[in-house]
């Protein structure tokens, strides 16, 4: 919302049920630099950072937790991969059903 100047109305959250995977939908195009911070953000909310205070405080939960939720943004993580061939001019909306993005222009 923030990077993307996207509003509540914009985006979508759920879970599709038939692979028990949560989402987050925006249905604005964003700049390329706008959804990869969209992408990095479950990975360093829930899972790095939740990993380093496991590691530096006794509490093992955390760390555990972060591995978890870090293992679980992979697709994310490929997503950003895929970024890498994409103009950084380029407008991109996330795929209404699919993983992946549409390249609106570049």
């Amino acid at each position: 919302m923030i990077f993307g100047k996207a509003s509540w109305k914009d985006i979508r959250i759920g879970i599709l049920w038939k692979y028990l995977t949560p989402y987050c939908h925006c249905q604005k195009p964003l700049t390329r630099r706008a959804y990869r911070i969209a992408l990095w953000a479950p990975a360093v909310t829930l899972g790095l950072l939740p990993m380093a205070v496991g590691l530096l405080l006794p509490a093992s939960g955390w760390g555990l937790f972060g591995v978890f939720f870090f293992g679980a943004a992979g697709g994310d993580l490929a997503l950003d991969h895929a970024l890498k061939k994409v103009p950084p001019a380029a407008r991109l909306l996330d795929h209404p059903s699919e993983l992946g993005f549409l390249i609106l222009s570049d």
